[in-house]
């Protein structure tokens, strides 16, 4: 069954449409597939057949695993508060540095995309 609301996202006509999901979600990915909209890009997944643009966040997530390792090696006498604190801190930063770069390769390779053709 499908609500009003996502009945209606899914048959609005938009020009692009961007799934920031990080995590799969198969509600969400459901609407993508099904959606109007006349370009589709998201994370790559290799089941993402239905996004008509995918980018790969390997490289971010690997140069985002280098940078904490670093910060580990630099952390020292943290307590039991400190460490889940520091958790948080790096679930939020790696969702962000995903986020970051699924928003800027978007726009860079729509940006080619949108280029003339000359």
């Amino acid at each position: 069954p499908i609500s009003v609301t996502v009945e209606s996202f899914i048959q609005t006509k938009f020009d692009i449409l961007i799934n920031l999901s990080l995590e799969p979600s198969y509600p969400i990915e459901y609407v993508v597939a099904l959606s109007n909209a006349q370009f589709k890009v998201g994370k790559f997944e290799q089941d993402n057949l239905h996004l008509d643009l995918m980018i790969d966040l390997t490289k971010e997530m690997e140069t985002f695993r280098t940078i904490q390792l670093e910060l580990k090696k630099a952390k020292t006498g943290m307590g039991k508060n400190g460490k889940e604190k520091e958790y948080m801190i790096d679930k939020k930063t790696e969702y962000e540095v995903q986020i970051n770069s699924l928003i800027n390769q978007s726009v860079h390779y729509l940006g080619i995309l949108r280029k003339p053709q000359t």
